[in-house]
């Protein structure tokens, strides 16, 4: 493991400890936890996953700043800036309403994805 991987795998478990975990659906959670006593290396591919899509994120973050910057100069206006706030998980992971699992998943998803 490099110095880099353990600052990103570090910075990552940093973000998931300030979430709260009262509201979890504990059907759920226990679950999940059962799929990974069953198969503990699910954790490292997860772990894999989020910071892979974070970068991913942050990549199509950057190209969106980009393009709307280049549309401003074509036609002189100044748009507001895109900040990953504007992203609207909820709508589309289900209605902000819900209850269980997924009604949770949009502000865990900006907590994680926050860089």
């Amino acid at each position: 493991m490099t110095e880099q991987e353990r600052l990103l795998i570090d910075a990552l478990f940093d973000r998931l400890a300030v979430i709260d975990t009262a509201s979890h659906d504990r059907e759920t959670e226990g679950f999940i936890l059962e799929k990974l006593k069953g198969n503990p290396s699910l954790a490292y591919t997860l772990a894999q996953t989020v910071l892979m899509q974070n970068q991913e994120l942050a990549a199509a973050e950057a190209r969106i700043v980009n393009l709307q910057a280049e549309l401003d100069r074509q036609d002189g206006t100044s748009s507001r800036p895109f900040k990953r706030d504007d992203l609207r998980v909820a709508d589309h992971i289900g209605r902000t309403d819900a209850t269980g699992f997924l009604a949770s998943a949009a502000a865990v998803t900006l907590a994680v994805t926050s860089v």
